[in-house]
């Protein structure tokens, strides 16, 4: 095992990260942005977002930083992921504000936890950062907990859009990142299960280069009206971080 602590920038937090295990990268940082300057804008007192996929808690530690009166539940379905998330609330302190589950979406998608759980209908928002690839598809590695943090192998699209439709209340936001070949299943699944793409935004490495990421807040029943924001890169020319990357950091 190799693990070493990292300082992510936002606030002091700092967060051990596991070598063995599938350490975070941009797209984290990318959608808790995303989610956070949407959440300040609904001016609620209070504000209760759930993040599927948790790993080792970077989204919700992001978003204890840019979203000081958030509550957050991390869901992550790999034991030691979920330990580690832990294991980082308790290092940063905040108990208070970040818990963490250790279960597979799958279970949240029954008719009995619909019908029986505090959790259901009850948040105000879902980030959402999902293994990119299907089952059976592109090229798998020899470390399993990557595999499943890369390829759909516990749980498929369909169920965490239905996951997601099982906790969010009406009208609730559902904030995600996937690659743009994917846009058509992510919209298509989302309708299934009533949610309505507001905004979409194509992120890309360097200026000119084709995007690799795409970032889209969803909402739960929510009105057919959607807003393209201006595609985003990530650096420049030069190799150094574009404004956009650095505002990102903050």
């Amino acid at each position: 095992m190799t693990r070493r602590i990292d300082d992510t920038g936002f606030g002091g937090i700092r967060i051990i990260q596991d070598e063995e295990l599938f350490c975070y990268g941009m797209d984290a940082v990318i959608l808790a942005d995303f989610a956070a300057e949407r959440i300040r804008q609904r001016r609620k007192n209070f504000y209760k977002v759930c993040d599927f996929c948790t790993g080792n808690g970077i989204v919700p530690l992001i978003l204890s930083h840019k979203v000081r009166d958030a509550e957050i539940l991390g869901v992550e379905v790999q034991k030691r992921c979920f330990e580690l998330a832990k294991e980082n609330i308790a290092f940063n302190k905040l108990e208070d504000r970040i818990s963490v589950l250790n279960e597979n979406i799958k279970a949240f998608c029954t008719a009995e936890f619909k019908n029986e759980s505090r959790l259901a209908n009850s948040f105000d928002g879902i980030t959402m950062n999902p293994p990119y690839t299907k089952a059976g598809c592109g090229i798998q590695c020899d470390n399993r907990h990557k595999n499943i943090a890369r390829h759909e192998l516990l749980g498929t699209l369909d169920d965490f859009m239905k996951g997601s439709s099982v906790f969010l209340k009406d009208k609730g936001d559902l904030f995600m990142i996937h690659r743009p070949h994917r846009l058509a299943d992510v919209i298509l699944t989302g309708k299934k299960y009533s949610f309505s793409l507001k905004e979409l935004q194509l992120i890309s490495g360097k200026n000119g280069q084709k995007p690799n990421l795409a970032v889209m807040h969803f909402v739960k029943n929510g009105s057919p009206e959607l807003k393209i924001l201006p595609q985003i890169f990530l650096r420049n020319a030069d190799g150094n971080f574009s404004k956009n990357a650095l505002k990102l950091y903050e």
